[in-house]
């Protein structure tokens, strides 16, 4: 086997795979990568048996082959490499040697790295060219980063610990939850699909389709092969095992279509009062108080042998007054994902949820969880 490829081509190819490989190395294979050579160039290909990818890299190539290798160590190397032509062939072994090998030249620098036959490792799922939906990366990457904030990592229901994707005659929905906290985004869009098909996306899925999506600005495309996800993005082909324990909850139960208050407010500023204030919070909890009044909302934050701090913020609001306790981290969250410069909080009462979502654009809705917090007797 042999192959000559520029430093940065492989350097591209192994940093798309390292989020993949296993790390863990409980089964020792799976810390290596695939790679397959072809007449043209390699594919380069990890997995961690919940997650693969693999993609396509120019080089020239002599005596095709394939092998695995630790993934770690050869990008190590190479990011140290200097840029250039890099070789790599199979070793002949010496006489008492039992491992394979391969010589890895670039201009003076030479090594050997022990490989191993391609046989043992796992092999590609397979995918046709058929999609469901084609996503512009943009408006993948936005429904992506505004669900994987809130999902779950609770290991007694499954079902919370991914993305639910629903597909509808015109559109494409992304919701996750972890029961505290839910995350709701719809796009228009012309699905290739039966209307009500829905998928769980785990969250490692969602986190590797964000580095997935920035490689370029084809369009990436989404389709299903009985327990696998697919997505395909020029050269690039990402596998995923869909979550399939128990079933994910009836979001639109919780989702009020009637609002008693409306809090217009600039998103900027709502953010650094917040991150002031809730310096003083309990670390665990992260509770602040909001006391909201005709103008205004009041944010208070104490917890015993820390502190307290307050500061009122200017709003949008004619109405009664409230009083409610909420984690600044869940708003701080969601606030980090939206591009608006005004927020909505909707609200109907101290122990109904409070729904944000960006002013002008109800295609992204965020629903938190209140917390209780004792009364003031002096607004009584």
């Amino acid at each position: 086997m042999e192959l000559t490829i520029q430093r940065s081509d492989l350097l591209k190819g192994l940093q798309r795979v390292q989020g993949v490989v296993d790390s863990k190395k409980a089964i020792p294979i799976l810390s290596n990568i695939l790679v397959e050579m072809v007449e043209d160039g390699i594919w380069i290909y990890a997995t961690d048996l919940e997650v693969g990818i693999k993609g396509f890299y120019p080089c020239a190539t002599k005596k095709p082959g394939s092998f695995t290798v630790p993934a770690r160590k050869l990008f190590d190397l190479t990011r140290e490499l200097p840029e250039g032509t890099i070789t790599i062939s199979s070793d002949e072994p010496g006489a008492e040697d039992t491992a394979n090998w391969l010589k890895i030249i670039c201009n003076r620098y030479e090594s050997r790295l022990a490989y191993m036959s391609a046989e043992l490792y796992p092999s590609f799922p397979s995918y046709g060219d058929e999609y469901i939906v084609s996503f512009e990366p943009k408006v993948l990457r936005d429904m992506i980063r505004k669900t994987i904030f809130s999902v779950a990592t609770d290991e007694t229901r499954l079902a919370l610990n991914g993305t639910l994707l629903e597909i509808a005659a015109d559109s494409v929905t992304m919701v996750s939850t972890d029961t505290h906290r839910l995350s709701y985004i719809q796009t228009n869009c012309s699905p290739k699909s039966n209307e009500g098909d829905h998928f769980i996306l785990s969250r490692k899925t969602s986190a590797e389709l964000l580095k997935f999506i920035d490689d370029g600005e084809e369009a990436v495309l989404f389709s299903v092969y009985e327990n696998q996800a697919i997505f395909r993005k020029g050269n690039l082909i990402l596998v995923s095992r869909l979550l399939q324990e128990g079933q994910f909850p009836d979001y639109r139960g919780v989702m009020p279509s009637k609002f008693e208050r409306e809090v217009l407010v600039d998103k900027e500023a709502l953010a650094h009062t917040l991150k002031r204030v809730s310096v003083m919070s309990d670390e665990r909890s992260s509770v602040i108080t909001l006391k909201l009044r005709e103008g205004e909302i009041e944010l208070i934050s104490q917890a015993a042998e820390i502190g307290e701090a307050k500061e009122v913020l200017d709003v949008k609001y004619k109405g009664e007054p409230i009083t409610i306790g909420i984690n600044s981290k869940y708003i701080l969250d969601i606030l980090a994902t939206v591009e608006e410069d005004k927020m909505l909080l909707l609200l109907n009462g101290p122990g109904k949820p409070v729904i944000l979502t960006p002013a002008g654009d109800d295609s992204s809705k965020f629903i938190v969880m209140p917390i209780y917090v004792p009364s003031d007797d002096s607004e009584q």
